[in-house]
């Protein structure tokens, strides 16, 4: 068990901090660099004299923000949880007005409510922290070269026809660089993925899933830290915002829903696979129409393949074979 937890409230440039003594007691605002964090090292080994593997280390999820404090602690061997905002708030008690000193020992009431449930983080796979920047970058191309497309198709109407020309040519001109872009990318993150054995023998067997591609595949071993975390089929679709619950209040029984708290764009990312799956996948096919004849709604049976598709990665991935697509009359 863990005898000195501490709750840190992490921005841009400083981070909160705040420790448990009988109650929360907020202690100093620190740079968000490595002296900072040296310099709240110094001042927390004043306050215990537990060993460093006793402590816990507790902060928000802020992006890029919180990755540098996270590296810190795993490299001096303290536990820490780099938790989810929305979890945090959500168990705050209610509160009027907001600042960082506040916000720090929330955290770290939290931490000390929950540390019986709290799993600490490992250290990112080094392929892992590679291939993530990378994927974000395709992801923002991907959203600009779209919006490239929409904007040129509508901006034509009404468009006098020599100013038309000239943009059509700085449309193709940009669109092409763009797309040259994101093949570049996509080859960058095939060429980390098979410099290392273990995520390239993992991806291998994820994307021999039909219907999971390449790019599906590198954002499963993102999430998942290489199939390292604690997941399953049924977490990550629940990560994912394909797992269905129940809708059960009193004497009134809905139909079960999945939850809109999911990560949106692993769901896109799974539901491209679906409509490939479909495609190519005999099961999938006949599964799909015989539910279609039987007036289950498009949407349900879309789902059920999403969480089928998910079930299959997780199995391949745990038995270390790949999956064998079956003939199916």
């Amino acid at each position: 068990m863990y005898e000195f937890i501490v709750g840190c409230d992490v921005s841009k440039d400083t981070f909160d901090s705040a420790y448990w003594d009988k109650k929360a007691i907020y202690h100093g605002s620190f740079s968000n660099d490595v002296s900072g964090f040296e310099q709240w090292l110094t001042f927390l080994k004043e306050k215990t004299t537990s060993p460093l593997e006793k402590w816990l280390v507790v902060f928000e999820n802020t992006g890029v923000y919180s990755k540098e404090l996270k590296q810190l602690l795993l490299i001096q061997g303290i536990p820490c949880v780099e938790e989810h905002a929305l979890k945090i708030k959500r168990n705050a008690p209610m509160q009027r007005g907001k600042t960082d000193p506040t916000d720090a020992k929330m955290i770290c009431e939290y931490a000390v409510e929950k540390m019986h449930k709290l799993s600490p983080d490992k250290a990112t796979d080094e392929t892992i922290k590679k291939i993530r920047p990378l994927l974000a970058r395709r992801a923002l191309l991907v959203k600009q070269k779209t919006a490239l497309s929409v904007s040129n198709s509508e901006s034509k109407r009404g468009m006098p026809g020599d100013v038309q020309v000239h943009l059509e040519a700085l449309h193709s001109e940009l669109y092409v660089m763009i797309t040259s872009q994101i093949k570049e990318i996509e080859k960058l993150i095939k060429t980390f993925i098979d410099q290392d054995e273990d995520v390239k023998r993992n991806f291998k067997l994820a994307t021999s899933v039909v219907g999971v591609g390449m790019i599906t595949g590198a954002f499963m071993l993102c999430h998942t830290n290489n199939f390292s975390k604690n997941f399953n089929a049924r977490k990550f679709a629940c990560f994912s915002g394909v797992a269905p619950f129940p809708n059960q209040s009193g004497k009134r029984t809905g139909k079960k829903k999945v939850s809109s708290k999911g990560n949106k764009v692993m769901k896109a990312m799974i539901s491209n696979c679906v409509t490939s799956a479909v495609q190519h996948d005999p099961f999938f096919r006949g599964y799909y129409e015989r539910l279609l004849q039987k007036n289950k709604p498009p949407g349900v049976i879309k789902n059920n393949i999403k969480n089928k598709l998910i079930a299959r990665v997780f199995a391949a991935v745990k038995r270390q074979t790949p999956y064998v697509k079956l003939a199916y009359s």
